[in-house]
């Protein structure tokens, strides 16, 4: 199986995900996660629909990243938008997109410049080497994904700060009270 092809749901992880987006082909393991993830999926899934999964173009480039001492090789169009490829890449690296940076040939890729980047290494050679740094996606475990969504919906905070609130307090309420310090 492709790495682009990695099973896991995009919004909660999980590594089984039967289900996914008819138009841009996100997985998710369940209704419920792909409703949740809609209002954040919905502005990247706009602009990646008409690519499939397995989109493949004289502009694509493949790209060697290294995450968390693991390699994986990722395909990239710069006729994406970066919203999307910066998806795309913090899905299958699993990877918390707001701490995510991926480094290319020792530049920071931006919206500004992954274009530049991306032609210039298929110009080159249809493969560039670097790295992704960012916060890792935690896994929820044995807590009941309610108790993550509605910690989230209530405080406000990441889905791995409600996961990590809920593996340490392993109590909603305790879990909430830690988060916004009412006692």
């Amino acid at each position: 199986m492709d790495q682009d092809e990695t099973l896991f749901c995009t919004y909660c992880s999980k590594d089984e995900s039967p289900f996914q987006c008819a138009a841009c082909k996100s997985r998710y393991c369940s209704r419920k996660c792909q409703e949740l993830s809609w209002p954040s999926h919905r502005k990247v899934c706009q602009k990646i629909g008409k690519f499939s999964p397995n989109h493949k173009c004289d502009h694509c480039a493949t790209i060697h990243l290294k995450v968390r001492k693991k390699k994986t090789e990722i395909q990239c169009c710069p006729k994406m938008a970066w919203e999307s490829l910066e998806h795309k890449i913090a899905r299958i690296t699993r990877t918390e997109k707001k701490s995510m940076k991926v480094i290319l040939n020792g530049k920071v890729v931006t919206a500004e410049n992954y274009v530049e980047m991306l032609e210039k290494k298929k110009g080159e050679q249809s493969e560039a080497k670097g790295m992704v740094l960012g916060t890792e996606t935690l896994e929820k475990g044995d807590l009941r994904e309610e108790d993550i969504t509605h910690l989230m919906g209530i405080t406000g905070v990441s889905r791995n700060d409600a996961i990590k609130s809920l593996q340490e307090n392993r109590s909603p309420v305790d879990a909430l009270i830690n988060l916004t310090g009412s006692k």
